[in-house]
């Protein structure tokens, strides 16, 4: 007999070559007397939680070896060498290795730290200790503020409403989260506030959001302790209008003693979280910018920490309502960006070309490359190039049946891609097993065309003091 009742295990786990580490979660089905304080019983739902994995690509780590022996707690280890069924197990996250698997590890554990300092988990405390917590967002006290927030006139704090002459640089800092601040929100939202004849009472309009305050977390225009708007920059705004009919702010107050233990990464967590979840009313929803900016600044810090994660591509994706395509445009956006800023430490710029600067770099190729016909093409777009080349040969086609003397078309094609300064775009287009290159020359080979293909590319960075080089583009000397 075996301690487990239940067992979730994803398909793709038994593919034992495609990951070497993994998360894994053993949960109580039933109360169950504790086997080294007998009279006590241990609550259904009691959880341990934990990481396995190997960095050494020669090791493969998989879900059929003995990892849960490595939890340290006593009741754990009885119960789960024992006989009677009373775990549910689940193995979750398969990562590329130990080190991914324990950073998942890690941030899971943060994100429910609450239950493990209240033993509700085989998990030591003693493990929370353990982990570096500047590098993760610790969601959980966070998501308490949110729901008290969103409870709007009924939440705990109450509703101040405010003077609109005292919301000023000099009494609150206004924190910006958004990538960019919209006005044409500020005048929907004064519209709505104006027909409601000046009514801000929240109870009265609901089309209204409160300002959130956090008090005394600023600094205003004298370098002066001040409040700080932490969410409701575009409702106070809309008020601040001369036409604007309202004559008030409505705000929730969060007094010091209760938001000093959120720090700067949690508290724009929170902004953005709240424009998502009032995105059905005026408020505008966090869109990809806008998480593009917060992960960049705020969980990657620039480039000090892992970002492109499993837990933190889920947490966006359900708290930020973005979709696994969106998801993936904001871990591009913030790589290319930290590309960016590379370069610029190496004196070096990525240049955004133009479509004349691309016709140019062709009648430069075209020079070298008589034999070949030559254009450029977006590497955004190349999925359209089989019918651009053909396109392109039609073209050649009637060219050579015009010309006089008559030629004969030419049959090798050199496309020069444009990056559109995304070196994301590039990486997977050269990335080997299955980049978009090697891809595109198996669908052009299984097509039967005698056309030759071959590409360059604009380059993506250059130095700052001597410019592209002169041949910007270094030849593949690879052709289908």
């Amino acid at each position: 007999m075996s301690s487990i009742e239940i067992e979730t295990i994803p398909e793709e786990a038994y593919d034992f070559s495609s990951y070497n580490g993994l998360c894994y979660e053993f949960i109580l089905i039933k109360e169950v007397e504790s086997p080294t304080r007998p009279g006590e019983m241990l609550p259904k739902g009691k959880w341990y939680l934990g990481a396995h994995g190997s960095d050494d690509p020669n090791k493969n780590c998989n879900i059929l070896d003995g990892y849960a022996e490595s939890c340290q707690n006593e009741d754990f280890r009885l119960l789960y060498s024992g006989t009677e069924p009373v775990f549910h197990k689940r193995v979750f996250y398969l990562c590329k290795n130990w080190s991914e698997a324990k950073k998942e590890e890690s941030r899971l554990l943060l994100e429910r730290s609450e239950d493990i300092i209240n033993g509700k988990s085989f998990n030591s405390p003693k493990t929370l200790n353990l982990i570096d917590k500047n590098e993760h967002l610790d969601r959980a006290p966070c998501k308490v503020l949110i729901d008290e927030v969103l409870k709007r006139e009924n939440n705990q704090w109450g509703i101040n409403y405010q003077p609109k002459k005292k919301y000023t640089k000099s009494n609150y800092e206004f924190l910006q989260v958004k990538e960019k601040p919209s006005l044409a929100q500020k005048t929907e939202v004064k519209k709505h506030i104006n027909e409601a004849k000046g009514v801000v009472k929240l109870e009265k309009n609901p089309n209204i959001e409160p300002v959130l305050v956090f008090e005394k977390r600023g600094t205003n225009d004298k370098n002066q302790l001040c409040d700080l708007v932490v969410n409701g920059n575009v409702t106070a705004g809309a008020i601040s209008y001369r036409d604007c009919k309202a004559q008030e702010v409505p705000e929730i107050r969060i007094p010091y003693e209760e938001n000093k233990h959120l720090n700067e990464t949690q508290y724009r967590y929170i902004a953005l979280t709240l424009n998502k979840a009032n995105s059905k009313k005026i408020t505008q929803s966090t869109g990809v910018e806008d998480a593009t900016k917060y992960v960049h600044d705020h969980i990657s810090k620039g480039g000090s920490y892992s970002y492109d994660t499993k837990q933190n591509r889920r947490w966006i994706r359900e708290d930020w309502d973005l979709r696994y395509d969106q998801v993936n445009d904001v871990m591009q956006n913030v790589a290319d960006q930290l590309f960016k800023q590379e370069q610029k430490s190496l004196n070096r710029s990525m240049p955004d070309y133009t479509k004349d600067d691309e016709n140019t770099r062709c009648d430069e190729l075209r020079v070298v490359y008589k034999n070949h016909v030559i254009f450029s093409a977006s590497a955004q777009m190349t999925d359209k190039l089989p019918m651009r080349i053909l396109t392109a040969f039609d073209k050649e086609v009637e060219e050579c049946k015009a010309a006089i003397p008559k030629r004969e078309p030419r049959t090798k094609f050199k496309i020069v891609l444009n990056w559109g300064q995304s070196k994301t775009f590039r990486d997977n287009w050269v990335k080997e097993p299955d980049g978009g290159w090697i891809k595109f020359k198996k669908i052009w080979k299984q097509s039967g065309s005698f056309i030759e293909i071959e590409w360059e590319e604009m380059e993506l960075s250059v130095d700052d003091k001597k410019g592209a080089t002169d041949i910007a583009i270094v030849d593949t000397n690879e052709s289908i």
